[in-house]
Parts: C-alpha cells; structure tokens; sequence
C-alpha cells in the first residue's frame, strides 16, 4: 500500500515539474498555449526564437534547438510525434575525421500547416517544409520539402511520386 502511495506522489511531483517546465517555455519564447506539449521531457532551448501556430503539438521526449539570430517556426495543426529533434545549428565533424577546426552551419527551420512528423525525425538547420507534408518515422531531412509531399529515409527523400 506504501509503495502505491509513494508511486502516486513521484507521479504528481513529475505531473507538476513537467508542467512548469512548459510554462517557462511558453513565457520565455512568447509561445501560445495552443501549442500542447502532449507527453513528457520535451525541451526549447537556446537564444533564437520558437514560433508555433495554432493547434499543433509535440509528443515525448522533442528538442528544439534555437541559435541566437535565427528561429524555428512551425505552422498551424502540425504534429510532431516522440524523440523529434529540430535544430537551427549544427557542427562539422572535420574537427574529428581530419583535425581541422570546427565549423559550424546556422540556418532557421520554418514547417508549414498541416504537417505530420513521424517519430525519431532530424530536421536539419536551414530546411523548409511546406504545407501538407507527412514525414515518415526515422528519417532525416536534410533539404527542402515542397508542399504535398510524402518523405522518408536516411536522408529523406519523396515517397509520393
């Protein structure tokens, strides 16, 4: 009966922790509270900016990385399922492969209306995604998505033509 109890009380303090995790999220980037971060361990972070329309959501476990200087954007009824990591920045690996110094790329990330992301997905920095766009599990987008378009893979490329 004990355990119970204690397994309750770590739920409610994980339910209260995770939601003012949110709330710094929606003050600090001026987010609307029609963006629903429907599952846990979901993170905004870095000093560029976060945009999010209307009725869109994430699931468990997103990162969005925001660069100083560029943004994410993301349209109205997108959703964006678990482990979806978004980024504005990135780094070279030359640094590793050939012992030259780092370089590192920045680009904004802008998603249309009516998306769909599936689970596990990169999004590239610099990358566009129109409107109507279905992203299958596990890719990786490394260029722009025009509108209507169904992709998937590693990297991802058109499914739908």
């Amino acid at each position: 009966m004990l355990n119970i109890f204690i397994r309750k009380l770590v739920n409610l303090f994980n339910s209260i922790h995770q939601r003012s995790t949110y709330e710094l999220i929606y003050q600090k980037y001026g987010v609307s509270e029609r963006f629903f971060f429907q599952g846990v361990d979901s993170e905004v972070y870095g000093d560029g900016e976060f945009k999010v329309g209307q009725n869109s959501y994430c699931g468990n476990r997103c990162a969005f990385q925001t660069a100083i200087g560029y943004e994410i954007k993301i349209g109205s009824n997108v959703a964006i399922s678990h482990n979806v990591r978004i980024y504005t920045s990135n780094r070279s690996s030359q640094y590793i492969t050939v012992g030259k110094e780092p370089k590192y790329s920045f680009g904004s990330v802008s998603i249309g209306d009516n998306v769909w992301i599936g689970a596990n997905v990169f999004i590239k920095e610099g990358v566009i995604i129109g409107d109507n766009v279905v992203i299958g599990a596990n890719s990786v987008v490394t260029k722009n998505v025009g509108s209507k378009s169904i992709i998937g893979g590693v990297p991802a490329k058109a499914l739908n033509k």
